[in-house]
């Protein structure tokens, strides 16, 4: 995958997470929170790998 893709995987990805938070902010329902909490707490941990194979593929690149 190249790098392009990787930044534009994570950037969706956060977009993502930014929609299910505003969901969030207007949900009233306790149950419902619950587990839009635990789907963005889980899409958050994926962005963070996203960006940390981003920053590992730049470091790769910039040593060839």
């Amino acid at each position: 995958m190249l790098l392009e893709d990787k930044i534009k995987n994570a950037d969706r990805v956060h977009k993502a997470n930014n929609l299910i938070v505003q969901a969030i902010q207007n949900e009233t329902n306790r149950e419902t929170m619950s587990k839009m909490l635990k789907v963005s707490q889980m899409i958050s941990d994926i962005h963070k790998d996203c960006v940390a194979d981003f920053q590992h593929a730049r470091r790769e690149e910039t040593s060839i």
